[in-house]
């Protein structure tokens, strides 16, 4: 358990979160991380994709992805928190 707990500090760590972080900036940060972790799976499966409409479609929801991360950073820029 404790290397668990090691991990998710890590990870806050990566993603700039820390103690005295706010609610806001940590949520916008989680979500940033998780929206480069969609972008990396749907790349990775579009690749790996055979079927050309199947890598089209997940290479365009990649590409949203990537608008919602620019969102995000935006979002921590205006409030000041970037």
């Amino acid at each position: 358990m404790e290397k668990f707990f090691e991990n998710i500090n890590m990870i806050k760590e990566l993603i700039g979160i820390k103690e005295d972080t706010s609610p806001d900036e940590r949520n916008i940060r989680e979500l940033i991380a998780s929206e480069y972790e969609a972008v990396k799976s749907y790349e990775k499966f579009a690749v790996e994709a055979e079927n050309e409409r199947v890598k089209k479609v997940l290479t365009s929801i990649a590409d949203e992805e990537k608008v919602h991360i620019g969102e995000l950073e935006e979002t921590l820029r205006q409030i000041g928190m970037s």
